[in-house]
């Protein structure tokens, strides 16, 4: 009891929050071959 009195308060600050989106959300959209196209000078 006495660890977990101490550390439950340590271990929920320093939690990291997750976010609602995939890192990788981006990837799932279209690609735009002549955007790509336009940026890269071809």
């Amino acid at each position: 009891e006495q660890g977990a009195a101490e550390g439950a308060p340590f271990i929920a600050r320093h939690i990291i929050q997750t976010t609602t989106h995939a890192f990788d959300d981006f990837a799932q959209g279209g690609a735009d071959r002549e955007l790509n196209k336009k940026i890269m000078g071809i």
